[in-house]
């Protein structure tokens, strides 16, 4: 990977018509903190569209500055404004910075944009304002703290995988036999940095704050039925059941490992798998935001493995109901089970809400890997 930049290319994104005022305090603010404002003004002439040349300039930038203001914009063939589809661009590839225009009457298809924008963001991130100068404001006060999160070193997906998959248990043995089907999910996040302290780890609230979550949180992973223990080991927090397993470390790390009883008819069903895989991340999501409420770590990683299923049929829940006791056994079909998203790496409001669109990919993976 390359070594940081000194500077960050920053792209600003925004009605152009009626809002010269605005850009131009948010470049100012940009250039104040030594980084390179990416503007649609500056573009020169391209044979490709202007829209074109824009999605372009948010692909080529470390992060993005949004500001919405009283207007929509004029729809594209997409159906969506100039700067709705930048932001769609920009959200899952960098951060985005969101300053939204106080006290104004709003377009409804506006007021739309907004809410999504909002729903989306964290919220450590979006500011309001209320004129060019307090824009400058919020946008320079803004883009220094996301600066010093980021001060721990560059991203770098890479390592994360590599954190994930130690994560992961042993590989089993092909064609094997085991009592359990065994789940297991890694999230790592990034850029490598302490998020908690060895101390915090063994604090009796923060476990007792973890234990309810598992016991008893709308997606809680730990069942009433077994004892829990807790341990630490190396530098991570491990809570254990006879079934089920949680481990946090210090870097932030969360990784799951779920045994499912086996089914008659030797069957994996699709859709429990990927029922059971919304679950966990819905809950590994919950966990990243107690422990990281600031989101120092911008971006993570997830891996995740069905172990000790090799003989097992996969198939849908329609193909199975008709003849549960009808399977066809695979003893070719060892190798791993590990799969990742590809990209790696997705921004953490990505993760936190598209959950079901990555469980669906992951599920999709797995099947691949046992058909």
């Amino acid at each position: 990977m390359q070594p940081k930049q000194l500077y960050m290319k920053v792209f600003i994104s925004s009605l152009i018509g009626g809002m010269e005022p605005l850009r131009k305090a948010a470049k100012e603010a940009i250039e104040s903190l030594g980084y390179q404002p990416i503007m649609a003004e500056d573009f020169g002439a391209s044979p490709d569209s202007a829209q074109i040349a824009c999605l372009r300039g948010v692909r080529d930038a470390d992060c993005v500055i949004l500001v919405c203001g009283q207007s929509y914009g004029y729809p594209q063939a997409s159906g969506l404004s100039a700067t709705h589809e930048e932001y769609h661009e920009a959200r899952e590839r960098c951060q985005v910075f969101a300053f939204i225009e106080s006290n104004r009457n709003r377009e409804p298809k506006q007021e739309e944009f907004i809410t999504e924008v909002q729903q989306w963001e964290s919220g450590h991130y979006t500011n309001n304002f209320t004129s060019a100068e307090t824009l400058r404001d919020v946008v320079t006060r803004s883009m220094h703290q996301w600066t010093l999160t980021q001060a721990s070193g560059s991203l770098d997906p890479q390592e994360m995988l590599v954190r994930a998959d130690a994560l992961l248990p042993e590989p089993v043995r092909p064609g094997s036999f085991s009592q359990y089907i065994q789940m297991a999910i890694a999230v790592c996040g990034g850029p490598q940095q302490s998020v908690l302290r060895p101390s915090q780890l063994e604090d009796r609230a923060f476990l007792a704050r973890l234990s309810q979550m598992a016991l008893f949180g709308p997606e809680n992973i730990f069942t009433l039925k077994e004892g829990t223990d807790d341990l630490h080991q190396d530098h991570a927090l491990i809570l254990k059941q006879e079934s089920n397993s949680l481990l946090v470390d210090e870097q932030g790390s969360v990784s799951l490992r779920m045994n499912m009883p086996r089914l008659g008819g030797m069957a994996l069903i699709e859709e429990d798998i990927q029922e059971r895989i919304v679950r966990a991340l819905t809950f590994i999501s919950k966990i990243l935001q107690e422990i990281d409420p600031r989101e120092r770590l911008s971006h993570v990683v997830v891996k995740a493995t069905i172990q000790g299923a090799d003989i097992y049929n996969w198939c849908s829940r329609s193909e199975y109901v008709p003849n549960p006791t009808s399977y066809t056994v695979s003893l070719a079909a060892g190798g791993s089970k590990v799969v990742q998203l590809s990209p790696p790496h997705r921004t953490r409001s990505a993760f936190r809400l598209q959950v079901d669109t990555i469980a669906e990919d992951l599920t999709t993976l797995l099947r691949r890997k046992f058909k």
